[in-house]
């Protein structure tokens, strides 16, 4: 399908915004979460994914980046996933596999 756009299924933009909405209450209510006892590495984390949500909302719905807002788009749809990720992936290390987690302590 080179050189084609491709039609969106008539539910995409719903479940999309279903999907933004649950990853904004991710990061909000993240914030709220102090396990050092002040603003941490994962605080940021949270700040960048709502960075990259608002220039997506900024792309798709104003077409700021003019022929570019598509990719603009994806790449940062696909940011927010991997600023989940770093999370994810830290903290499942720090307890799998039970009594020999892989680091011995969190960064």
């Amino acid at each position: 399908m080179r050189g084609e756009q491709i039609d969106r299924d008539a539910n995409a933009p719903a479940s999309a915004c279903v999907s933004t909405i649950r990853t904004v209450l991710t990061c909000l209510t993240g914030f709220f979460i102090f396990q050092h006892g002040a603003f941490g590495k994962l605080h940021a984390g949270g700040i960048l994914t709502l960075v990259a949500l608002g220039i997506t909302a900024l792309a798709e719905y104003t077409g700021f980046f003019g022929r570019r807002s598509r990719y603009v788009t994806a790449v940062s749809y696909s940011a927010t996933v991997f600023f989940h990720m770093i999370p994810a992936v830290t903290e499942t290390t720090t307890r799998l596999p039970p009594g020999a987690p892989t680091p011995t302590r969190p960064a």
